[in-house]
C-alpha cells in the first residue's frame, strides 16, 4: 500500500493510523494473535519519519533460543516472551524523504508532498502465523472461517497417512538405453574391426 499526503505532519501521520488499521483489520479477521510496536527512533531507517511493526506469534521461533532461555509455557500462552514473535507486516511515514528524490510538490502549495507506505500482509510469513496458530494435537490446521471458500469449504488441513505416501522409483528413460546400445554397437564394430586389422598383420607377417 502506497500513499501521498499534502506536506504536513497531521495529515500523514491520520493516513499512517489509516494504513495500520487496515493491517489490524486483515489480521482481526484472520483471528491471529499479535502486536503492534510503535518503533523507536533507534529502529528507523534513514527514509523512516514514523514506523509500525506487526508481530504474530510464531511458536516455532521459539525453538532457536530454547537451548539459551528456560520457557515457562504456562505463562507462554497468556503471555508469550519477545522471542515467540516474527514480524508479518509493516508500516511508515517517510513525510518528505521521498518526495524531495522524485520532486513530488503538491501543486496549491508548492510545498514537497508526504509519503506513507505499508506491507498489508507478507504472505508466507502469514501463512507460517496461520499454520503455527491453529495447528491441532493431531498435526492437522484449522483453516479461519473467511479463507474456506478459497479452500473448497474444508475446515482443515489434515497430514496425510504416510502409508499412503507414494514410493517413487527411478526408472531410466527409453531414450537413454537406445543411446546406450548404440554406443555399444558402435564400441563393439570398432572392436572387430581392429581385431580383424590385427589378423590381417600377424598372417602377412607370417
Amino acid at each position: 500500500m502506497f500513499g501521498i499526503m499534502p506536506g504536513e505532519t497531521e495529515l500523514s501521520n491520520l493516513a499512517l493510523e489509516q494504513l495500520l488499521e487496515i493491517q489490524m483489520t486483515l489480521f482481526d479477521g484472520l483471528g491471529l494473535s499479535y502486536r503492534v510496536l510503535d518503533m523507536p527512533p533507534i529502529e528507523l531507517g534513514n527514509p523512516a519519519y514514523r514506523k509500525f511493526d506487526i508481530e504474530a506469534v510464531l511458536p516455532g521461533k521459539s525453538n532457536e533460543k530454547a537451548d539459551e532461555v528456560k520457557i515457562d509455557h504456562a505463562d507462554a500462552e497468556s503471555n508469550p516472551p519477545d522471542h515467540f514473535y516474527g514480524e508479518i507486516s509493516s508500516c511508515s511515514s517517510c513525510t518528505d524523504y521521498q518526495s524531495r528524490r522524485l520532486n513530488i510538490k503538491d501543486s496549491d502549495t508548492g510545498q514537497f508532498c508526504h509519503t506513507v507506505n505499508g506491507t498489508a500482509c507478507a504472505v508466507p510469513r502469514m501463512i507460517m502465523a496461520l499454520c503455527e496458530q491453529y495447528q491441532t494435537l493431531d498435526g492437522s490446521i484449522l483453516i479461519p472461517e473467511k479463507l474456506q471458500k478459497y479452500m473448497r469449504n474444508e475446515t482443515a488441513i489434515k497430514p496425510k497417512d504416510k502409508k499412503l505416501h507414494p514410493s517413487y522409483r527411478y526408472i531410466v528413460s527409453p531414450k537413454k538405453i537406445l543411446d546406450k546400445l548404440k554406443a555399444r554397437n558402435v564400441k563393439c564394430k570398432l572392436n572387430a574391426a581392429q581385431g580383424k586389422k590385427l589378423q590381417s598383420r600377424t598372417s602377412s607377417q607370417q
